[in-house]
């Protein structure tokens, strides 16, 4: 039996548009991405006139871009560190939006804003991706499932296990160079979240 090609299409695109419709924020932010590394790669645009973290804090008071405190995030430097970054995401994140959105905003912010700044205040302000995100949301479900081990949010074992040997991978040189306080930082912050979070629905449970 043969499939009608234009029948095929159809249905991918409506695929297509239900994700979006239905998770909007994660796309736009997905979409930031795409767009800056489209345009890095194809019309030569420097990332670090605008978009890069600040050089210090002197030159972020006189410019006033405090947006590049976020916007590294934004920034990725080869297809595949695009691609890795963006799957991660889009797997992380779809359950913590679903499961409550003004929290997840909130940790966008949080982990973009910690996870950057630690690794300007240890290393430099070379650095770029998603990657402190991802781990901000790894962070989140970790906790926040030790804390409701039958609540709405699961992340599977060996999953959790990858992630946390990638984090310490990403404390050495053995693989490259990583942005690992960034990584740290985004941690720490998903996983503060995820406790409060997780204690916050266990206390009213028994409230």
């Amino acid at each position: 039996m043969w499939l009608n090609p234009i029948t095929v299409d159809k249905q991918h695109l409506t695929q297509l548009w239900q994700a979006i419709r239905l998770n909007p924020l994660i796309c736009l932010v997905m979409l930031l991405c795409v767009v800056q590394y489209a345009y890095a790669s194809l019309w030569g645009f420097n990332p670090n006139n605008s978009l890069s973290y600040p050089e210090s804090w002197t030159s972020l008071f006189e410019t006033h871009q405090y947006w590049r405190l976020l916007t590294p995030v934004f920034i990725h430097f080869s297809l595949m560190h695009l691609l890795a970054n963006l799957l991660v995401f889009w797997l992380l994140a779809t359950p913590i939006y679903w499961y409550h959105r003004r929290v997840f905003m909130l940790l966008l912010l949080a982990a973009a804003l910690v996870g950057n700044g630690a690794e300007f205040v240890m290393i430099d302000e070379k650095f770029g991706g998603i990657s402190g995100v991802n781990f901000a949301l790894f962070g989140f479900l970790l906790v926040f499932q030790q804390c409701q081990p039958k609540g709405p949010l699961y992340i599977d074992r060996s999953l959790s296990l990858g992630f946390l040997a990638f984090l310490l991978i990403s404390a050495t040189d053995w693989l490259g160079h990583f942005a690992f306080y960034n990584h740290l930082g985004g941690f720490i912050v998903g996983a503060a979240f995820g406790f409060v979070m997780g204690i916050r629905r266990v206390g009213s449970a028994h409230a």
